[in-house]
């Protein structure tokens, strides 16, 4: 993500915010008129159970808005669909929002920990973390993150992450799709009235029409030009007297921002270089292993297979007495915990003796 499109996502989610504010300030009925607030229609599916859940027209004493549920079972729909279904089809899609709820016990939610430096890649930074942290694939899942917290000082980022299984959601998906039905986001169920988390796929997003995009557009840029009205009146009054020093401020700007872009490379690559480090100090080194090895093992000792697993090697051959084979490997530095993994056999043809054991690389921690 670059710095121009990072600018844009915080200025977008601002003027969201900023909305939500005002229309927090007007009655409900008001703001769904304005539409500044889409009245939210809640969907959970259970098989072919589907539940209904939807604002109603009127308050209740404590003006607060009543809910209104409904069942309805999608089997039975085909032919002559339902009441509550018709509503749900026939709803003003730009004055209402199709949310499908997914139960709690099919996502996986997780806040981790992360480098400052990955949020410009956050999401492809994600996917290869996934295996890390989930049984899963990336094209196994949908997921969606969200920023909790950046850490400027520990130079990290506390982010929100939750994923589903991709088979079970494009189920629930298909299951909606054949009654008609196409949900504007999926969140999971208790997810926080702040949260951002939408696991729908971007590509079956709905877009707005394009008057109200339009609409949105020239209120956003009237409250930026707004906003920088505001801010640049002081830089103004006092343009007089910064006039001679502004060849230098320029020079000056120019120079921070190639030191904050040599900054950010310095550290992208320090985050790199040490996970290459500390994946190679934390692995032994075959050449080593297979070196060591030959000078351990008498000159009638072959192998048939080496496999090294981590930090395990696995040794299959055929010595002469496999009893001093164990006390041998044992009395190196580089190797512990070695011991047989299966009895051991004759070999009628050659009178040797096949043995199969184990044992664990002593692999040295650098401070």
């Amino acid at each position: 993500m670059s710095e121009l499109e990072r600018l844009k996502g915080g200025a977008s989610a601002f003027f969201r915010w900023w909305m939500s504010q005002l229309a927090a300030c007007l009655p409900d009925h008001l703001r769904r008129m304005a539409r500044m607030e889409k009245a939210p229609w809640i969907i959970e599916l259970n098989g072919t159970e589907m539940g209904i859940f939807h604002p109603a027209e009127q308050e209740d004493t404590q003006g607060d808005t009543k809910s209104i549920g409904y069942r309805v079972d999608l089997s039975r729909e085909a032919d002559r669909p339902s009441e509550p279904l018709r509503r749900l089809r026939d709803r003003d899609a730009e004055a209402s929002r199709l949310v499908l709820r997914l139960p709690a016990k099919r996502v996986l939610r997780k806040v981790i920990k992360l480098p400052l430096a990955t949020e410009e890649n956050l999401r492809e930074v994600l996917g290869f973390e996934l295996d890390q942290h989930t049984p899963f694939r990336p094209e196994q899942v949908y997921s969606d993150f969200q920023i909790l917290e950046r850490d400027p000082k520990a130079q990290e980022l506390s982010v929100h992450w939750v994923v589903a299984p991709r088979a079970y959601v494009n189920e629930q998906l298909d299951r909606l799709g054949a009654a008609g039905l196409f949900p504007d986001a999926i969140e999971p169920e208790g997810e926080a009235p702040a949260s951002t988390i939408n696991l729908l796929p971007l590509e079956q997003r709905r877009r707005g029409k394009p008057l109200l995009q339009r609409v949105n557009a020239i209120l956003g840029g009237l409250f930026v030009l707004l906003l920088t009205a505001v801010v640049a009146t002081p830089v103004i009054k006092k343009q007089g007297a910064l006039t001679d020093r502004q060849a230098q401020v320029d020079v000056a700007k120019k120079e921070a921002e190639k030191a904050s872009a040599l900054r950010k490379e310095i550290e992208r690559l320090t985050v790199a270089a040490r996970f290459l480090e500390d994946k190679k100090s934390s692995s032994p080194s075959a050449v080593n292993v297979l070196n060591e090895l030959t000078k351990l093992l008498p000159n009638d000792t072959w192998l048939y297979q080496l496999e090294l697993n981590g930090t395990e090697v696995v040794i299959h051959g055929e010595t002469s007495a496999s009893s001093t084979i164990i006390g041998l490997i044992e009395a190196s530095p580089l190797f512990e915990k070695v011991a047989f993994r299966s009895p051991v056999t004759q070999n009628r043809s050659t009178g040797g003796e096949r043995f199969n054991l184990s044992a664990q690389v002593v692999v040295e921690k650098k401070s």
